[in-house]
């Protein structure tokens, strides 16, 4: 008993602190989890050239999924946010202003296609290559051979209906040999299409004594993925995207010249073309618009469109005939309708125009494949 009553207070101070600690641990809160940080957002930057001839920058806020375009030109920006699709023509870029519908197509931090409001009423279709591309080093890759088209609404023969488009060479050492054409008409500009230039023998590569005109190309100084063009006399602002052997050229011809977009001429098949292309375009009658090319391996063409009133559109076409020396270079005559397609390809990169057998000007756009 002495022992059990020496044993007690004992025991009940080890059970008092026992209970204490454990009264503790039970209401001592859970520790608190780690804050995570927030996801960077992904913004991407372009620079380019709007149909008028307007000087562009794009960007586009994928996250939020907003756009701001700044016309340096005329100094106004446009901006507001997008919807991505999810049907019909799956990753094109939707945007509403002023009641009507305006897409894009964003080749992810590469290349982008568009229609959205640009700071000008005057501009129909812009393009833009990526700020973030340092060309430096890459003279051997961007040389080549390139086949263009002049977009924009200037008289060509005297005219708004025809178009300008041609050939040109770019040397590794800065030079510039280029043909120009029309689409049709008569006036400065010789009318020939490129199925038929396609049969001059040795079309390339141009030189001096073969060309209309001769110019150069260098590197902006600080901004790497500019190019300084001097064409006729002129020095005009270019832009250049490559992808191993393909190569984009984009080149603005100055304030209510529009500008030229070029692609260079590479090896192709239609089954290594085949796929889904996004594309952004604008009519004769001043419609713009948006589409899909489906292109089958085996040269067909379905095709859907939705304007800017939302109007849609779908039909198909083919086979492609593919050009000889301007290899990726599509062709289809609809005989019904009397009208030429013209499908240019580069890696992902892809354009059209379509003529009337006058050669009168009914469509063109640009793309890519998403």
């Amino acid at each position: 008993m002495d022992v059990l009553k020496r044993l007690l207070p004992a025991l009940l101070f080890s059970a008092i602190v026992f209970y204490g600690c454990k009264k503790d641990e039970e209401t001592t809160p859970a520790s608190t989890p780690p804050v995570l940080a927030p996801t960077p957002e992904i913004t991407n930057n372009y620079s380019g050239s709007a149909s008028y001839g307007d000087l562009m920058t794009f960007e586009i806020n994928q996250s939020k999924k907003t756009y701001k375009l700044h016309n340096e030109t005329t100094g106004k920006s446009e901006s507001g946010s997008y919807v991505v699709n999810e049907s019909k023509a799956k990753g094109l870029y939707a945007a509403k202003a002023g009641g009507e519908s305006f897409y894009a197509v964003e080749l992810d931090d590469k290349i982008i296609a568009s229609n959205f409001p640009s700071g000008n009423s005057a501009n129909q279709i812009s393009f833009g290559v990526s700020s973030e591309i340092d060309n430096t080093g890459k003279e051997a890759l961007i040389a080549g051979d390139y086949i263009y088209v002049r977009m924009g609404n200037v008289p060509i023969n005297g005219s708004m209906a025809y178009k300008e488009w041609g050939i040109f060479t770019a040397t590794t050492d800065g030079k510039i040999h280029l043909n120009d054409a029309a689409s049709g008409g008569s006036g400065d500009y010789d009318v020939i299409d490129p199925e038929t230039v396609d049969q001059i023998p040795n079309l390339f590569p141009k030189v001096a004594s073969t060309a209309d005109y001769s110019g150069a190309w260098s590197f902006h100084s600080s901004k790497k993925g500019h190019v300084n063009v001097t064409l006729d006399g002129a020095t005009v602002s270019g832009y250049a995207y490559v992808a191993g052997a393909e190569s984009v050229f984009l080149i603005d011809l100055g304030t209510g010249k529009g500008f030229a977009l070029a692609y260079k001429i590479t090896s192709s098949t239609l089954s290594s073309i085949a796929g889904e292309y996004k594309f952004v375009d604008t009519w004769n009658d001043g419609t713009i618009g948006a589409g899909v090319y489906k292109i089958a391996a085996g040269g067909t063409v379905s095709y859907y469109h939705v304007d800017k009133k939302g109007t849609e559109s779908s039909s198909s076409f083919g086979p492609l005939k593919q050009l000889n020396q301007l290899s990726n270079v599509y062709v289809y005559y609809d005989a019904a309708e009397q009208e030429t397609y013209y499908l240019i390809v580069t890696g992902d990169a892809i354009m059209h125009f379509i003529f009337n057998d006058n050669g009168e000007f009914q469509s063109y756009g640009a793309g890519a494949r998403i």
